[in-house]
């Protein structure tokens, strides 16, 4: 699998060296015997909307080459920036909800209608994740 994280200073998101790392991705799928990437967390610096649309063209790439990913919502990625009482993820579900992973054989689902909390499924050779 490969793993990609929140660059500080900033989120993802804001990162020229992102677009970068997901072009690397797409093209070494096979080379590189890619399976399976991990966002883990902080997409955006406080859910902001414009932010989510430039690292949606990034998961485009992933779609397009047709490798499974499974993202993980940083405490910037709730609305406001931070994960309240509520912990709402309106604006992350916008963007990586269950609508975006729906075609994907590998999606497993979600816990009440949020990505917040969801579940993929993967097979490596043998194995299965």
């Amino acid at each position: 699998y490969q793993t990609l994280t929140g660059t500080p200073p900033g989120p993802i998101a804001d990162s020229s060296v992102a677009g970068n790392a997901f072009n690397w991705i797409a093209y070494n799928k096979i080379s590189a015997n890619i399976k399976l990437v991990i966002q883990v967390g902080d997409l955006t610096d406080d859910a902001n909307t414009s932010q989510f649309q430039r690292i949606d063209s990034n998961f485009d790439k992933l779609d397009n080459h047709t490798i499974p990913y499974l993202v993980v919502p940083g405490n910037h990625d709730y609305d406001g920036g931070t994960p309240s009482n509520s912990r709402l993820t309106t604006v992350y579900d916008t963007w990586m909800g269950p609508s975006r992973y729906s075609g994907f054989p590998y999606y497993g689902g979600n816990y009440l209608g949020s990505n917040a909390n969801y579940y993929i499924r993967v097979d490596v050779g043998k194995r299965k994740f």
